[in-house]
């Protein structure tokens, strides 16, 4: 695009979608993207819509973020999942696909599950360093909330 990544997602994604998220501006580390977009759990989930009912330009988000798909046990995870993106992708015991991250970077905590065909997401952050537990807290919201 001839622009930064800091620009091109401000151009292209965050503003059209109207979130308020940025890339760190401190610039203390030499990557971007993982571990320097800013933003809060209001704005993840806001942003997970794009996964239901995709408005941005551009190819199939669903479909291109899993082109190619590894299995996410190469990522530390053992339940057959795959990965693709950053994200996990697996599925219920009733088919139902279910789309999650979770993490830490800096001391901070995010947890994020999205079921894209009933329209659901959530998401959970802390600022403290703590082990994100197996059980998903944004998928137990997502459970309650149905």
């Amino acid at each position: 695009s001839g622009s930064s990544l800091a620009e091109f997602l401000d151009d292209e994604v965050f503003g059209p979608l109207d979130l308020e998220m940025a890339v760190d501006p401190r610039g203390a580390w030499q990557q971007v993207g993982d571990g320097s977009i800013w933003t809060t759990p209001t704005d993840l989930v806001r942003w997970s819509r794009q996964y239901w009912d995709q408005t941005l330009v551009g190819p199939d988000l669903r479909r291109v973020m899993f082109e190619p798909e590894v299995n996410a046990s190469e990522q530390g995870d053992e339940t057959g999942d795959t990965y693709g993106a950053g994200i996990v992708r697996g599925f219920d015991e009733d088919g139902t696909e279910v789309l999650s991250h979770d993490g830490s970077w800096d001391d901070y905590e995010t947890d994020w599950a999205v079921i894209p065909d009933e329209g659901l997401a959530a998401a959970v952050t802390c600022n403290a360093r703590a082990t994100v537990d197996d059980d998903s807290l944004a998928r137990e919201l997502i459970e309650l909330w149905r």
